[in-house]
């Protein structure tokens, strides 16, 4: 299994919860519309770190992570 992950800034400007919003329900859904993502992506998902008290800021606005069975399937 092999497993991408990037975090991600949003545009300066923008909003944490406008980017959110982007990421979560336009980005993502564009993404899993493509027919080669259906046949070789194993597993999509998107996060988003949220503020905690004692903990250190966010070094990063989001998270995405798409899992392939193999290169062959991520070159594909």
């Amino acid at each position: 299994m092999l497993k991408l992950i990037f975090m991600i800034n949003r545009v300066e400007g923008m909003s944490y919860e406008r980017f959110v919003e982007h990421h979560r329900d336009r980005h993502a859904p564009l993404f899993t519309s493509i027919p080669e993502a259906d046949r070789y992506v194993r597993k999509y998902t998107v996060s988003h770190p949220v503020p905690a008290e004692n903990y250190p800021p966010r070094a990063y606005d989001g998270l995405t992570e798409i899992w392939f069975e193999d290169w062959e399937d991520h070159d594909a």
